[in-house]
């Protein structure tokens, strides 16, 4: 208890020597809201025992922040940054192997009420070796706990910043019929948007890759072209939507190919996916840059 009715509180979960989780707390009786700060500090040392029949992998958590409640604890109010990084994905999902050494770093401001929680910020970067993406908040929003669903403050302005700085292609490899994908980082940057039924993406700067190789079953299909494409997708509990508008393929400067194209499928993850859309070639450019190895014999003009 503290001076003149104030109550103060400490929580501590530890393991050994090391604190897992620390909560420190007071109860002005002026205010009668629990005002403190809380820290985390976790292992997958701490969190294997959870998951004792199957692999784990390497995974550690820290962050820090500050909160404010009632004493029902009905609203909250939480601000903080966490940190996580992990390894061997893999061992959770075979196919994330791909993704290597991995952190997450993640900043919010955050208040619940009942089952809904309102956010007045939150920010996520992605990095490995390198940053590799950024998303962040541009307006507030709100989660409905019970239904999962995400309603912007305002659904006629953009809502997501997300900011591409360097995704590895190998991270894509694999995705379409065995196609192997080697060249620089992609990088791009998009804005996400409220729509009726969902959510909207479109570019601001369009999503581009050099001296990019594509292979399948050890043969190359195509080597040292440069792709930029802008996108528009949408989202919604009917189906999704993409589309390349245009995507551009390149070597050296010099236009080989534009492709325009849209596809589109359900939710379901086992659903039929549909493709179609138009392209146009520099077939004399096809030809010579040997680029794309299956143009070679092409003889040809601009169309």
């Amino acid at each position: 208890s503290g001076g003149a009715g104030d109550e103060t509180y400490t929580v501590d979960l530890s393991r050994g020597e090391r604190h897992l989780a620390t909560v420190l707390a007071s109860y002005p009786i002026i205010t009668r809201r629990f005002e403190g700060t809380w820290k985390v500090d976790l292992r997958n040392s701490d969190l294997a025992p959870f998951f004792p029949n199957r692999p784990f992998p390497l995974i550690s958590g820290t962050g820090e922040g500050r909160f404010d409640a009632d004493t029902g604890f009905i609203r909250t109010h939480a601000v903080g940054n966490l940190n996580v990084a992990a390894s061997r994905l893999g061992d959770l999902v075979p196919e994330l192997d791909r993704l290597g050494n991995v952190t997450l770093d993640v900043s919010f401001d955050l208040a619940r009420s009942g089952r809904s929680i309102q956010f007045d910020r939150a920010s996520v970067a992605l990095a490995g070796p390198r940053p590799i993406a950024v998303v962040k908040s541009l307006q507030p929003f709100s989660l409905d706990e019970t239904t999962g669903q995400l309603k912007p403050g305002n659904p006629r302005a953009d809502w997501l910043a997300c900011l591409l700085q360097g995704l590895p292609l190998k991270w894509l490899s694999g995705q379409a019929d065995g196609l192997a994908l080697t060249g620089s980082d992609a990088t791009g940057e998009f804005v996400v948007r409220a729509t009726d039924e969902g959510f909207a993406l479109s570019s601001k700067m369009p999503l581009t890759a050099t001296g990019v190789s594509v292979l399948r079953a050890d043969r190359m299909l195509a080597h040292g072209i440069d792709l930029s494409t802008s996108l528009l997708a949408n989202y919604s509990p009917q189906g999704w939507q993409v589309q390349w508008a245009p995507m551009k393929v390149s070597s050296a400067g010099q236009r080989l190919a534009t492709i325009e194209a849209k596809a589109s499928g359900p939710v379901q993850a086992d659903g039929q996916i549909e493709i179609n859309g138009t392209w146009n070639a520099d077939l004399a450019a096809l030809a010579s840059r040997r680029a794309i190895p299956a143009a070679e014999e092409i003889k040809g003009s601009s169309i």
